[in-house]
């Protein structure tokens, strides 16, 4: 059985006061989501949210690359999605995401 771990690329609206231990709780909006088989949660039910500031402290990260959806070549700053899976414990073998206008995709945890 394949357990799965779901990153949920959503505004969610609903603050939560709940917080935990590594992750504090957001005070902007919440820019992420994520969910499924992780140990640690800072919103109401089994999710963790993140506004902006959040992944940023985690460390950023550059990458310069074309994309077949960008003119050019583009600068792209963030967190390593492995950093952020570390951050709440994924234990989940397959990585689904899915973006605001529910496009979604999965791919392998090992590739994180």
């Amino acid at each position: 059985m394949i357990r799965s771990l779901v990153l949920a690329f959503t505004l969610v609206l609903a603050l939560s006061s709940a917080r935990a231990d590594g992750i504090p709780e957001p005070t902007g909006q919440h820019l992420l989501c994520v969910g499924g088989e992780i140990e640690i949660t800072n919103m109401m039910g089994p999710a963790a949210g993140f506004d902006r500031a959040i992944p940023e402290g985690l460390g950023m990260h550059e990458i310069t690359t074309s994309t077949p959806f960008t003119d050019g070549v583009n600068t792209f700053r963030g967190p390593l999605l492995r950093d952020l899976l570390d951050t709440v414990i994924a234990n989940g073998d397959t990585i689904s995401v899915t973006a605001l206008d529910h496009y979604t995709s999965s791919f392998p945890g090992a590739e994180a």
